[in-house]
């Protein structure tokens, strides 16, 4: 008897995880030549609305001595720097100046990612999880040292064992 309710609890809490999910955002490059390479690593990356993206570090190496006709390039250091968005203004000049990179905003994207289990019987317990596969998704729920955590799976059993408590007193 304890299965259906444990399994009405998980959904319970996966529905209210999922209204609570935060979006994800992708990285999206021009995708030609002038590109710049810490530019180009992240092209494609998809994480959780409420992070900051990872671009590696990169550097500019200027080219030949006095006189050369061999202009500067522009190499991977080791390291990342953090951005909200292309162009954020806490990126270095390197990485900012004159990016033509997008951020695209995905609303569902994490919240479609949510699942229940099928529920456990093992003695007199009965156990379901909730859980997330995505990219980044323990830093999005709980934070970084730069990055606020969403708390979305946390807050979603905080709001239904609220509401069972409610009830248990109605009743």
């Amino acid at each position: 008897m304890a299965a259906p309710t444990v399994e009405r609890l998980a959904r319970h809490v996966a529905d209210e995880g999922r209204r609570r999910a935060p979006a994800a955002k992708v990285w999206i490059t021009r995708d030609d030549e002038r590109v710049r390479p810490a530019h180009v690593k992240a092209h494609g990356q998809t994480i959780p609305a409420n992070l900051r993206y990872k671009l590696p570090k990169q550097v500019y190496v200027h080219g030949g001595g006095r006189g050369s006709d061999i202009s500067g390039h522009t190499i991977l250091a080791p390291g990342f720097d953090l951005a909200r968005h292309p162009r954020d203004k806490e990126l270095p000049p390197a990485q900012r100046a004159n990016c033509r990179c997008l951020s695209i905003t995905m609303l569902k994207l994490i919240a479609r990612r949510i699942t229940v289990s099928p529920v456990v019987v093992t003695g007199t317990q009965a156990r379901a999880q909730v859980s997330v596969r995505f990219l980044r998704i323990v830093e999005s729920e709980f934070g970084t040292g730069e990055d606020r955590g969403a708390h979305f799976l946390g807050g979603a059993v905080d709001v239904v064992a609220a509401r069972l408590r409610a009830r248990a007193r109605r009743t």
